[in-house]
């Protein structure tokens, strides 16, 4: 089968992450085609042309938004987020891969109600990269680590936005609404509607339609600004819950170090932690290496909970919402407490706390973690699925 890998941005990881899946493809006999790693419009069109793939697998775009790739031509399309998709893009790929194990059965309600449409859905959770991510002896530097974008605060022009104008309520300015919605996100059962509903693009603004009723606004924002759409739907949550995770490790210990784009400078009180962009994955391995901890919230099985623990580094996962549950891990294989932290803000400090007074015990649960990802959780098993759905798709 010959095919080619694309990427939504020319970013550093996405180069990482690229080669780590083609090197995988190659080894399990399919032939990958040389393409620049983002191709456009007529650009794509005419690869397929003078390449003739069999089929494109791309992370975070559906065939919806590439309409000019050829109908002959498979499109495997791996969504590993969709706070800032609206939901008619998630449609006309013949597989739909989700980074979250539940979104599996949202989409696959959506198709049933005509909402959006795809041959297949699949759980498709990251992997790690054992020429990379493995275990090394060396010096513990830090108690904790985290490697990340971090937003940079909103500025005053962010803050003066008019998002609505309603006789007799007045004008609402983007930053009366915010710490309102940064509250709701951080109250942990916030997502709890969506456990009798779909599990829709956009919770946020479903969050915000709420605020916008109590405080007497009729109105719905106009969201066609991308920049407005995408703060309110994924920069406002990555600035509270990375916010909450980073104060309660510096509450325990202040032997910390942080790594990351973003607006880092914009935020004092972990700036004196800040130490820039880690570009070389060799060197965020060597990081996982040096900390007794990384920390890590959100999405549990993410690409940095393979790579650390692949790596044989600590790691704690905060769980911040109500989604934000270890199932997914336990269906992989991992647990908390033998291969890894699972804490919540009420009792992260004393778990913490409790294994940095333990390093032996973190060192073995590191080491368990370790072996079964490089055992279980490699690039090389994630692409024969790929490869055999793709063929079985291929071949009718």
């Amino acid at each position: 089968m010959k095919i080619a890998v694309l990427m939504p941005r020319e970013t550093f990881f996405n180069q990482f992450l690229a080669q780590c899946l083609k090197n995988a493809l190659a080894r399990q006999g399919a032939e990958v085609l040389e393409a620049p790693l983002c191709l456009e419009g007529v650009e794509l069109a005419e690869f397929c042309r003078l390449s003739r793939p069999d089929a494109v697998l791309e992370m975070n775009r559906t065939r919806r938004q590439r309409p000019e790739l050829p109908r002959d031509v498979l499109h495997a399309a791996w969504m590993v987020d969709f706070d800032a998709h609206a939901l008619a893009d998630f449609s006309d790929s013949e597989l739909l891969y989700c980074f979250d194990r539940s979104w599996v059965a949202a989409f696959e309600d959506l198709r049933r109600r005509g909402l959006v449409s795809f041959e297949r859905a699949a759980w498709l959770p990251p992997a790690s990269c054992g020429e990379t991510f493995r275990p090394m002896d060396g010096e513990i530097r830090w108690d904790f680590s985290f490697v990340g974008h971090l937003p940079g605060r909103w500025t005053a022009e962010e803050e003066n936005r008019i998002l609505l104008e309603e006789p007799p309520r007045g004008a609402l300015r983007f930053g009366d609404l915010v710490p309102r919605l940064e509250r709701r996100i951080l109250d942990y059962n916030s997502g709890r509607f969506l456990l009798d509903a779909p599990h829709l693009p956009g919770v946020n603004l479903h969050l915000v339609q709420g605020i916008l009723q109590e405080l007497g606004y009729a109105g719905t924002l106009d969201l066609s600004d991308e920049r407005l759409r995408y703060d309110l739907s994924v920069r406002v949550s990555r600035m509270a819950f990375r916010a909450e995770l980073l104060s309660l490790a510096l509450a325990v210990s202040r032997n910390a170090v942080f790594h990351g784009g973003g607006g880092w400078e914009s935020w004092p009180e972990f700036r004196p932690y800040f130490r820039g962009v880690l570009e070389d994955q060799s060197r965020v391995a060597a990081l996982f290496g040096a900390s007794r901890i990384h920390l890590h919230n959100g999405v549990a099985n993410h690409f940095r909970f393979f790579f650390c623990l692949g790596a044989g580094g600590g790691l704690v996962h905060l769980r911040q919402h109500l989604l934000d549950q270890d199932d997914d891990l336990a269906a992989l294989g991992f647990f908390p407490g033998e291969h890894y932290l699972s804490a919540t803000r009420e009792d992260f400090a004393e778990q913490t706390a409790d294994a940095l007074r333990h390093p032996a015990r973190l060192e073995a649960m590191g080491r368990r973690a370790a072996e079964r990802v490089n055992r279980e959780h490699t690039w090389d098993q994630r692409v024969e699925v790929i490869l055999r759905q793709l063929r079985e798709l291929r071949d009718g």
